[in-house]
């Protein structure tokens, strides 16, 4: 038999199952929100067909119109949708919202049921119940914390640098998701810890002494995502008269060493000599001469 609909509201229920707790009716708010605890229903139901569960008439149909809609999307997981559907309306009723929350929690407990395609379905009807914390966008969550780790000064400086990239300051501009702010903060975080460890509570306190040794020692892209992550914070905090003076203005993006400088010729005449093969010799011009980087160099190889 497969997993489907309880029979009619009349049928007597299982006294081996738990009986369902007095629903709420509809029009009727909810006094107290408390979390429900599924682990104790889902064991005593476990490897039982839910059509042994005594549904109300209105829960009965809508499972009936839930099992309609996943059979014309030829849904996949068929059996698993309808057998949480079914627990839920079981245990919560069909007459009023059930939390997306009871939804997700009853999903985690139980490893072979959804509940994606039961949120969708109930958000269709009407009769969920959205948490807004279930929605929450993981990178602004991660910002949040990194800046509550921060001194409180520190973090709300830090934080209007981060609304005015969002496009909320005094001046408005393009608006930067926070997808793009974190890497850029995650640049940030570790000069900004160093920087509270030795005593400094505010950006107002930083000075181009600071930023040149926040850079220090670093090349290539996690430097210029550090300098150009400073030259943001600053800038965006001196427009919001936030901070006084800008110290990371003027800092170099790129590598401050600039462009290599070629072999000098008598070095590299003694190293073409004692190179035997024309690939050598190809490879010694290459990098002493053109500055050609280690990766376009394996392709050369590669391709050789």
């Amino acid at each position: 038999m497969s997993d489907g609909a309880s029979g009619p509201p009349d049928e007597l229920p299982d006294p081996s199952l738990p009986p369902a707790p007095a629903h709420t009716a509809a029009g009727q708010e909810q006094l107290f929100a408390i979390r429900r605890d599924w682990a104790r229903l889902l064991t005593c139901i476990e490897g039982r067909n839910t059509a042994e569960l005594v549904l109300t008439g209105t829960a009965a149909r809508l499972v009936e119109d839930f099992r309609q809609v996943l059979h014309e999307r030829q849904s996949p997981s068929h059996n698993s949708n309808i057998r949480a559907l079914s627990i839920l309306v079981y245990w919560c009723g069909a007459d009023t919202a059930i939390s997306e929350r009871d939804v997700h929690d009853l999903a985690r407990i139980g490893p072979s049921l959804k509940a994606k395609t039961v949120c969708q379905f109930l958000r269709d009807r009407n009769l969920l119940l959205q948490d807004p914390d279930l929605h929450r966008d993981v990178d602004l969550t991660w910002i949040e914390t990194t800046l509550a780790a921060l001194p409180e000064l520190l973090a709300d400086e830090v934080g209007q640098w981060v609304k005015v990239i969002r496009s909320r300051g005094r001046h408005h501009g393009e608006v930067r998701g926070y997808a793009g702010i974190r890497p850029y903060l995650a640049s940030l975080q570790p000069v900004h810890t160093a920087w509270a460890e030795a005593g400094v509570l505010s950006l107002r306190e930083v000075t181009r002494h600071h930023i040149e040794a926040a850079v220090d020692g670093r090349s290539g892209r996690a430097r210029r995502q550090l300098a150009v992550a400073l030259r943001s914070l600053f800038k965006a905090l001196k427009r919001e008269r936030v901070v006084f003076r800008d110290p990371a203005q003027h800092l170099p993006v790129g590598n401050p060493t600039g462009i290599p400088k070629p072999v000098p010729s008598d070095l590299l005449a003694s190293a073409l000599q004692q190179t035997k093969t024309p690939l050598g010799r190809l490879i010694i011009v290459l990098t002493a001469v053109h500055a050609v980087p280690v990766h376009e160099l394996r392709t050369i190889l590669a391709r050789a």
